[in-house]
């Protein structure tokens, strides 16, 4: 249950921070990235809750949704994460003074961290599938 706290905590950190961006018309900050943070930052919210809800539900059809939602956002995940890290990366960069907040350096550094944490999986897994063939020959 933790875990679903956390996700939902770190999307709506980011989904504020987007929206706050549009809102107080941040002109450096007009681009596609925001406008794709945002809207996936509230279907993650979105399929959180109803992870939450729909969880222990016994019915095969919902159990079945969920893992097609969750298919469907690990593929859009990976997206999603490229924007953050890109996009962070850029208003840093750009010396972007309107979106200058801890919300920035929070996208920044989070993104960041998981980008690496998936590289070094992605790595790992690769490394592991190499091994276990090369053994087998």
């Amino acid at each position: 249950m933790l875990e679903y706290a956390f996700g939902l905590l770190v999307h709506l950190i980011f989904l504020h921070y987007v929206y706050n961006l549009e809102k107080n018309n941040c002109t450096c900050s007009v681009d596609w990235r925001r406008t794709f943070i945002k809207y996936f930052s509230g279907i993650l919210i979105l399929q959180i809750l109803l992870s939450v809800f729909l969880s222990t539900h016994k019915n095969k059809f919902v159990k079945q949704l969920l893992k097609v939602l969750l298919f469907t956002s690990s593929i859009l995940g990976i997206v999603y994460l490229y924007s953050l890290v890109t996009y962070s990366m850029k208003l840093k960069n750009q010396n972007c003074e309107c979106s200058k907040n801890i919300q920035r350096e929070f996208m920044y550094w989070f993104s960041l961290v998981v980008f690496v944490l998936f590289a070094l999986g992605v790595i790992v897994r690769t490394v592991a599938v190499s091994y276990k063939k090369a053994i087998k020959a």
